[in-house]
């Protein structure tokens, strides 16, 4: 278990670390020389401090000090168009890069050995960028995950020994190919390359399973990992097209079943082929694959039906791993957060949080799979730009409210301070309310607020923000999602909360949800804290995070 250090300001979102802007969390090696890995999003630089100091400040700025001396590794400087390496705060390395900013999450991968510092994208050890070697090295003793004037996004963060050296080559970045060879400017590649990269191209639903055979025949790794790939994301299309899938070997169904964006039409369908899978040669197969491809099955993600089908079967009775395997679905499903409990990183205390190293598998059992056909769309802090609604605006280039990608309606007609689309307008209101409208079903007045997004999102955190009022705040309502309109599931229920205080505030809370919803209700179910209008639902601002349907 390896212990990261950092302010306050550190937030940790499931299973990902936040660090909101010029803060840095710190990661105490234990070792001088190694390879650090790990997924980051960001608006803006990625930075990694090396520092010589087992105790160093929390602040990016507060990290060079007279018994201290660090190296900087800034992954999209300069208006994200260099990568750069600084020594002591004096530039040493300057090279031409271009992170995927504010999109999905990119790997990365920082090599420290004896001096030399390598700078790499994907894989460990694969995509060298950058690689430079100082003449008097430090020694390092810890390592910040930092952020420039906009929050980062840190998320799969793992310590390794350091990458061998013929491994990457120590020169300038390397053009990478579907052969695994790294070609530098004006080299040729060889026949064998060239193919690799037209299968590579030429990759179907009808011609993945040869093209794996032929990669794996041949042992090009690189290859083999893109065939994989590709097979993972039109899984549900290869299992009805082929009969050979259920002669993929153990290793090649274990990595198709640990991907996050494994296609397929729900958890238990997986389970289904796995034992299909099995079936089909179970003679000829060692007893204990089955129990070991268990693992790669996310049982949380299942209902209680389908746990319930689980149990009745034979292989049930038969699979202690199996039993063990279904009574940790069934106490996630018994503890809404027991997510947050598990993500990679545990805050202990303001300034202290853990890397947690145990427990990998079960981690990934509770993600929920990120499918091609899902966008990711994170928390990372109030009035963010990260959510649901920013992004379906962005699809268009106008705010969402400006579009026809959502519908919204509210409790009371429209007027100069109750209008639905302003809510998501991203201007400052002063003065936004509902006022209660009878509802038939209740049998009592109601102020709401609803958001049809016409698709499907799993939804895991949702922001409001009060108006300019003085008073009026939010203490008594629940939030509520809908597939139809007409069936409502309570998301999430607020009792005398108390959290929003003043005019303007932002507020946010996780949901813990077992199913995706295409309608999202505010309803006051309480008094405000206004004792002149307490049934108004003054709300003038909302977002949603989660996955949605693209």
């Amino acid at each position: 278990m390896e212990r990261v250090r950092g302010r306050s300001g550190l937030a940790v979102r499931g299973d990902t670390l936040v660090v909101p802007p010029f803060e840095a969390g710190w990661l105490k090696l234990g070792r001088r020389s190694c390879c650090l890995h790990f997924e980051a999003k960001s608006t803006n630089d990625i930075t990694l401090i090396l520092d010589t100091s087992s105790s160093p400040g929390g602040k990016r700025f507060g990290v060079q000090r007279p018994n201290s001396s660090t190296y900087t590794v800034i992954i999209g400087s300069h208006g994200n168009s260099r990568l750069i390496i600084e020594r002591n705060a004096k530039i040493v390395v300057a090279t031409s890069h271009v992170h995927k900013q504010g999109e999905d999450f990119s790997q990365y991968w920082v090599d420290y050995n004896a001096g030399k510092i390598t700078v790499g994208s994907g894989r460990r050890g694969s995509g060298c960028l950058v690689s430079w070697q100082d003449e008097t090295p430090h020694d390092i003793e810890s390592i910040g995950l930092s952020s420039w004037d906009k929050h980062v996004l840190y998320r799969n963060v793992s310590l390794s020994n350091p990458v061998d050296d013929d491994s990457f080559s120590s020169k300038a970045r390397r053009r990478s190919s579907a052969s695994g060879a790294e070609l530098m400017p004006g080299e040729v590649a060889s026949l064998q390359a060239l193919s690799c990269e037209k299968l590579a191209d030429s990759l179907r639903v009808s011609n993945c399973l040869r093209t794996l055979a032929v990669a794996e025949d041949f042992n090009k790794k690189a290859l083999v990992n893109v065939v994989l790939e590709f097979v993972s994301m039109n899984f549900v299309g290869v299992v009805q097209r082929h009969e050979e899938i259920f002669s993929l070997s153990e290793r090649d169904l274990a990595d198709i079943l640990d991907r996050d964006v494994l296609n397929s039409i729900s958890e238990i369908w997986i389970f289904d082929v796995l034992m299909l899978w099995w079936g089909k040669q179970a003679a000829s197969r060692d007893p204990k694959t089955l129990q070991n491809l268990f693992q790669f099955v996310r049982f949380p993600l299942m209902d209680a039906k389908d746990l319930g089908r689980i149990v009745e079967m034979d292989i049930f009775k038969q699979s202690a791993c199996l039993r063990s395997l279904i009574e940790e679905a069934r106490e996630s499903h018994s503890h809404g957060d027991s997510t947050s409990k598990k993500g990679s990183f545990r805050i202990i205390s303001g300034r202290d949080i853990e890397i947690v190293d145990d427990g990998h598998m079960a981690r990934r059992r509770l993600q929920p799979r990120r499918s091609p056909h899902l966008k990711e769309l994170l928390y990372t802090h109030d009035g963010d730009e990260g959510g649901v609604c920013f992004f379906l605006g962005t699809l268009q280039g106008v705010p969402v409210a400006l579009t026809n990608s959502v519908s919204l309606s509210a409790s009371s007609p429209h007027s100069r301070f109750s209008n639905p689309k302003a809510v998501l307008s991203r201007v400052s209101l002063p003065t936004s309310y509902f006022e209660p409208q009878y509802h038939p079903e209740t049998g009592r007045k109601e102020s709401w607020w609803e958001i049809n997004l016409h698709r499907n999102l799993s939804c895991n955190h949702y922001s409001l923000r009060h108006d300019a009022s003085p008073d009026g705040f939010l203490r008594t309502w629940e939030l509520r999602g809908s597939a139809d309109g007409k069936t409502w599931t309570t998301l999430r229920t607020h009792t005398n909360d108390t959290t929003i205080q003043k005019a303007y505030q932002y507020a946010s809370w996780p949901i813990f949800a077992d199913e995706d919803f295409k309608i999202f209700r505010i309803v006051l179910t309480g008094p405000n804290a206004s004792k002149m209008n307490p049934y108004r639902l003054y709300i003038s601002w909302f977002e949603l995070y989660g996955y949605l349907e693209v």
